[in-house]
């Protein structure tokens, strides 16, 4: 298994097996080689057909997988019967074909989103957890042009660029407006994702003056701040490059952790 084959910063111990995928093998006199894979996108399609009956059934259809090894997958996937619910059927009940694939993946974040041929519902979904407006698809010039809410266009191009590659994409252009009454207030910056959001938009930490830290979803409890987005994976990035610790200059206490994890994303 090459290095561009493994799962970035994944520990791979001498002796401890491995789910992998055969990519090719070859021949010569001497000896065979088999390239085998847990980065590619075909490993993921393997799991998903290990741990959800209905994809070897044929009733659920993966049609796209995109995929950054060690960090995001998104999954787009239908179904043939109708009626069968296909995120449903891959996430399992409570959750438990979903916690399989992602303690295989080494806690990879992966989204499970419904295919659709509408490329504007398709493209919108991809987006998330950005909030779109509005999709528009110029198909003579083969272009996609996002409204997105004040404070979401950097994070809906960031998805954009780094998950919509199961399709043969769009182009993207995008565009933010503020609404009036839309309730952002000020910009800040996630911790995380470094992208700007209105306030109401991020979560807000602030370290009290024992040192201890909460979340402060009134913003004015007063102490020093940061922001973070609600979603998974922000979230996961900041407890993995440790993000909140640095700009509160505090520990963060696993119930925080907790806590942030069991909030909606928006």
């Amino acid at each position: 298994m090459p290095p561009e084959e493994q799962i970035p910063g994944e520990p791979l111990q001498p002796g401890r097996p491995v789910l992998v995928v055969i990519l090719d093998t070859q021949h010569n006199r001497r000896q065979a080689q088999v390239r085998v894979s847990r980065g590619a996108r075909a490993f993921v399609h393997r799991l998903l057909e290990a741990e959800v009956p209905e994809i070897k059934a044929g009733t659920v259809q993966v049609r796209a997988i995109a995929r950054e090894p060690g960090l995001r997958t998104k999954i787009a996937v239908s179904s043939s019967e109708p009626g069968l619910d296909p995120v449903g059927a891959c996430v399992g009940p409570k959750g438990v074909r979903h916690r399989a694939i992602l303690s295989e993946l080494a806690n990879e974040h992966v989204d499970i989103v419904p295919w659709s041929d509408d490329a504007e519902a398709f493209v919108a979904a991809a987006l998330g957890p950005a909030r779109v407006e509005r999709v528009t698809i110029d198909r003579v010039t083969r272009t996609a042009t996002v409204l997105v809410p004040r404070g979401q266009l950097s994070l809906a191009a960031r998805k954009y660029q780094r998950l919509v590659k199961a399709r043969n994409s769009y182009p993207l252009m995008g565009k933010s407006r503020a609404k009036p009454g839309d309730g952002a207030g000020p910009i800040r910056t996630c911790v995380a994702c470094r992208q700007e959001a209105g306030k109401a938009d991020l979560i807000r930490l602030v370290r009290r003056s024992d040192g201890g830290v909460q979340a402060d979803p009134t913003g004015r409890t007063p102490g020093r701040g940061a922001y973070l987005h609600a979603s998974a994976d922000c979230i996961a990035a900041a407890r993995r490059r440790k993000a909140l610790e640095r700009a509160l200059g505090a520990s963060i206490a696993i119930e925080i952790w907790a806590e942030l994890n069991l909030r909606p994303s928006p």
